[in-house]
């Protein structure tokens, strides 16, 4: 060791020598070749899909996972897709907090639905160090 002799076992490998029926063959190769270029071409054609999920109670947190849409939309085949977490907390606690009615545009995710994704964000407040429980 440290005499840059190497080990043993690579001072009694064999030597591997290529023979011209081991070099590879243009013409018998080309078919696979083919192959190889059009599964690329159909996974580039297919768009990537993001799934931008988020939980915000005053709209903070929707605000930033709507500019990681935009982000995201901005790439060549990457599609973003927004989805709300749903609320736990019940309705005369929101009126009591003071919390804005949210929109109806946004569908909400259910763990079934982020396997169908390629990538996911996800975005939510913290409390007291920790994520919001509606996350959890």
């Amino acid at each position: 060791m440290g005499k840059g002799g190497g080990c043993i076992f690579s001072k009694k490998r064999s030597t591997i020598e290529a023979s011209d029926q081991d070099l590879a063959d243009p013409v018998r190769d080309a078919p696979v070749q083919n192959q190889i270029e059009n599964s690329l071409f159909q996974e580039e054609s297919k768009k990537l899909k993001v799934f931008i999920v988020f939980y915000s109670m005053y709209g903070h947190v929707e605000c930033l996972a709507k500019r990681m849409k935009k982000g995201v939309d901005s790439i060549d085949g990457v599609e973003g897709f927004l989805y709300r977490v749903p609320e736990t907390l019940p309705m005369d606690v929101l009126e009591q907090m003071r919390v804005p009615q949210k929109e109806d545009e946004l569908p909400f995710v259910s763990v079934d639905d982020l396997v169908e994704a390629d990538g996911l964000l996800f975005g939510f407040p913290t409390r007291f160090g920790s994520m919001a429980s509606q996350m959890k």
